[in-house]
């Protein structure tokens, strides 16, 4: 299986402080100082290094793109709960701020509800 690895973050203040760009990531030195990029192979953006996330290969129930980051609604043991998508222990899980983790095999009816860095308040309830 072939895996297409892909970033998104916010691009710099300097650009535009709330646009999200998508492509790959790399990193270069800039007047003696490390700076990240994500590209989408044309154009090279800048970018946030505290807001890059990865795409998880995996996707909702509207068929939107899953980012590490990212807030979750989903339905386990058909209870409603809001998660977090964390990177682990080598697997994406989808972490309640009570600190449950949930496998995206384990659960169903997936929604990108927001990310935790322009919806922070998502995810302080665990349960919808």
């Amino acid at each position: 299986m072939d895996e297409i690895i892909k970033f998104r973050a916010k691009a710099v203040q300097e650009v535009e402080p709330n646009l999200w760009v998508h492509g790959y990531c790399f990193k270069c030195f800039e007047q003696d100082r490390l700076v990240a990029y994500i590209s989408d192979g044309a154009i090279d953006v800048p970018a946030r290094e505290e807001t890059i996330c990865r795409y998880t290969g995996l996707k909702d129930k509207h068929r939107h793109e899953i980012y590490e980051h990212d807030i979750l609604a989903f339905v386990f043991a058909g209870d409603c709960y809001v998660g977090e998508v964390v990177f682990e222990q080598g697997i994406y899980w989808f972490k309640t701020t009570s600190g449950e983790n949930y496998c995206y095999d384990d659960v169903y009816d997936i929604e990108v509800i927001g990310n935790s860095f322009d919806n922070p308040e998502l995810i302080k309830n665990k349960n919808i």
